[in-house]
């Protein structure tokens, strides 16, 4: 398991969100899930942690990774923002 932030709309194999919309225009788009299920899907995520990540104190971190689009994504505002930083002689436009 390795964690990597990706753009919203990008998907792959073995791809899980972190993170999922529960509302949409304050109407609950989710399902509760059972207690025991969560459970089960905490014991194997943590299972996954390799064992120095598990500390309660200073764990270790770990590797992040971005994803190539959202590389991509971040190089391209790079160069619009100096470029419109050299046009403008240095003064920001807004």
């Amino acid at each position: 398991m390795r964690d990597v932030i990706t753009r919203a709309e990008e998907q792959g194999e073995d791809v899980e969100p972190l993170l999922c919309g529960g509302m949409t225009l304050a109407e609950r788009v989710t399902t509760d899930h059972a207690l025991e299920e969560l459970r089960l899907r905490f014991r194997r995520e943590f299972a996954c942690l390799l064992q120095r990540h598990k500390a309660l104190r200073s764990p270790e971190r770990d590797d992040l990774r971005i994803s190539t689009q959202l590389e991509k994504l971040r190089e391209g505002l790079v160069r619009e923002t100096r470029e419109r930083e050299i046009s403008s002689g240095g003064k920001a436009r807004l």
